[in-house]
């Protein structure tokens, strides 16, 4: 196991928690809210997760939908409509998937 990874992971977990308890902190009395809000976004980002995926083979690294998405809630989600381009190219940055989808004669798989 890369000693180095699981540093680095151990210090990306403590700096969440950190934050979000912060977060609850800067919140004061109405912490309540705060839980309500990052459960509701949980629960969002879960469910968007799932589409990108939904109907591919399991196992298989490189797989996950292309799905259309208007320029504008595109750039809202980082362009990860853009799924499979970002499986196939993890480390490119948000920013230029859409540019890797049009050099690559990508099409989309159907609509989001």
């Amino acid at each position: 196991m890369d000693e180095t990874l699981v540093r680095q992971t151990h210090i990306d977990g403590l700096v969440i928690c950190l934050i979000l308890s912060f977060s609850a902190y800067c919140f004061g009395r109405h912490w309540l809210m705060f839980a309500a809000l990052l459960m509701g976004r949980t629960l969002l980002v879960s469910l968007h997760d799932n589409v990108y995926h939904y109907g591919t083979p399991v196992g298989v690294a490189v797989s996950g939908h292309n799905l259309f998405m208007p320029k504008f809630f595109a750039t809202l989600v980082l362009n990860f409509n853009l799924h499979r381009i970002h499986h196939e190219h993890p480390n490119v940055p948000w920013i230029e998937l859409p540019d890797y989808f049009a050099r690559q004669s990508e099409t989309y798989d159907q609509n989001f």
